[in-house]
């Protein structure tokens, strides 16, 4: 399964970038600290199975730290290798 996501909004002065992190079905996969990293293929699939992946941004202003998830995305694995 390849998941993308649009990259957050470079943040303001004052603002710093924390990182997204990947969940597939609830559970931690991947973690990314560059705004920049904005896809991920995910080769522990089976073929025919749902799985859901959600993306969390994390920016950090001082002592604050505010997160921007995203909804879950259900996505059905497929076999685009050619027969």
């Amino acid at each position: 399964n390849m998941v993308r996501w649009a990259a957050h909004p470079t943040p303001r002065t004052g603002v710093t970038f924390g990182g997204y992190a990947l969940t597939r079905n609830g559970a931690p996969l991947q973690q990314y600290p560059t705004i920049g990293s904005t896809s991920y293929t995910d080769t522990q699939v089976e073929c025919g199975r749902q799985y859901s992946y959600q993306v969390t941004a994390t920016i950090r202003a001082g002592a604050n730290v505010m997160t921007s998830v995203s909804q879950s995305v259900p996505i059905v694995a497929i076999n685009n290798t050619p027969p």
